[in-house]
């Protein structure tokens, strides 16, 4: 009884002490909020999506629009990114040029072979390109040879052409991402949670696993040992000893390994019950506080969501915000220079970028906050008489942690990114260098 009293009066202790925590990190984030959103109203107002979507001709008009709607991708002409406007990408690399109106290549250059019009003065640097490979990626023909592709972005910033190569590679792995990225772990977190509610699936898990570790380590060995003795039966096609000699000791350490890990499981094969139990102990919080524990992920997901919809639509318009000037070289051709990636944009960018890492870690902050007061409650209290463990246990850590902790979280949060930015701006002092935005 004394044990009990004790108890009940340190809880009551504990609650007259619990207070908000870190409210000034509370009031910073919510005013990053406030700001993301002014930002975004700025931008929707002032910038233009189609100068995303669309190619930007050298005259400034967009293709695909107005005059131009029948001529919906930009071409390349000039190393820079200053092109025309085509009906569609070449699909194959063809003999004719493509040319700025009112400008042809000379005859000499014409009649040259395909290989020889690399070197020509009107490949990247004149008024005309030779028609190439390339498929339409962002409204602009991009081309298929890589070296090809390095030579017109040799004149960008590796900013400018790794924010280039991120969008394309976000649209071809936009379905992997998505559907396999994200849709299948959360499945597989789902089946994983429900079945460790049954010890003996939990037991055929370990198991399996140990088992899995064991074979794989002996197939590694197996496949090192044959891939090194193919290279030793044809050494006249120039494989060199130092492969085959690393080869033969990734076999022989691939097998020690295996050895040894076999002689461990089967050592220590009495330890795994007990290990076993122990993850089906920690599985009862999960059985008791279903299914509020299991779907709180679920509302962390949508939450982040609705929140990456929102960056998303910002960062477009923000991006979308670019400067055109008009430039006239030595040779009297008159063109605009375009700027995707100005003062302005690079500034809004990097405050974007600082605020996706900042929410992205308080949603997993707040989301490990909710789940251990969940637990540590159940785990406390689960067996007094007046106290209630289910579905409302968690929606009492989910109103505790955002009246008390949502400063905590913001404050534990802020670490990660401006980690991040001190990184990524050495990154982009040792590959930008002094270059002018």
């Amino acid at each position: 009884m004394r044990h009990y009293e004790s108890r009940v009066n340190m809880k009551h202790t504990l609650q007259d002490r619990w207070r908000c925590t870190d409210i000034v990190c509370s009031v910073i984030l919510l005013l990053f909020w406030v700001l993301m959103t002014v930002i975004g109203y700025f931008s929707f107002h002032a910038g233009n999506l189609t100068n995303l979507f669309n190619g930007m001709q050298f005259d400034g008009k967009l293709c695909g629009l107005g005059d131009l709607k029948d001529y919906p991708y930009l071409y390349n002409i000039r190393f820079e990114g200053t092109g025309v406007c085509i009906k569609s990408c070449p699909k194959s690399d063809l003999h004719e040029p493509i040319c700025f109106p009112n400008y042809t290549i000379p005859e000499e250059y014409a009649s040259m072979p395909p290989v020889a019009r690399v070197n020509s003065p009107s490949f990247g640097e004149g008024f005309c390109m030779w028609a190439n490979r390339s498929v339409p990626i962002l409204g602009e023909c991009t081309f298929v040879d890589d070296a090809l592709n390095d030579q017109f972005s040799g004149t960008v910033s590796s900013w400018t052409k790794q924010t280039e190569d991120f969008m394309e590679d976000c649209q071809t792995a936009m379905f992997y991402v998505l559907g396999i990225g994200i849709s299948i772990p959360v499945v597989l977190g789902f089946i994983y949670l429900l079945i460790l509610r049954i010890r003996a699936v939990i037991s055929a898990l370990v198991w399996t696993s140990l088992i899995f570790i064991g074979v794989c380590l002996v197939l590694m060995s197996i496949l090192s040992f044959r891939i090194a003795q193919e290279m030793q039966a044809c050494m006249d096609e120039g494989h060199s000893e130092i492969r085959i000699f690393i080869l033969n000791s990734a076999t022989v350490l691939f097998g020690i390994f295996a050895f040894f890990w076999i002689c461990v499981v089967l050592y220590k094969r009495n330890h795994v019950t007990p290990a076993t139990d122990l993850i089906f102990q920690a599985s009862k919080p999960v059985t008791a506080m279903a299914p509020a524990l299991l779907l709180w992920p679920v509302l962390q997901v949508v939450g982040m969501v609705m929140f990456l919809g929102s960056f998303l639509v910002i960062s477009m318009f923000v991006a979308s915000l670019l400067t055109a000037n008009k430039v006239e070289d030595e040779d009297g051709f008159v063109h605009l220079s375009i700027n995707y990636y100005n003062k302005k944009v690079i500034a809004l960018g990097c405050f974007l970028l600082f605020e996706l890492w900042w929410t992205t870690h308080f949603v997993i902050s707040t989301g490990q906050i909710v789940v251990a007061l969940a637990v540590s409650r159940w785990y406390f209290l689960r067996n007094e008489q007046n106290v209630l463990i289910g579905n409302g246990t968690v929606g009492m850590a989910i109103c505790k942690t955002f009246f008390y902790h949502f400063g905590t979280a913001a404050y534990g949060a802020a670490v990660m990114p401006v980690t991040f930015c001190f990184r990524a701006l050495l990154c982009v002092k040792d590959q930008v260098g002094c270059y002018n935005v």
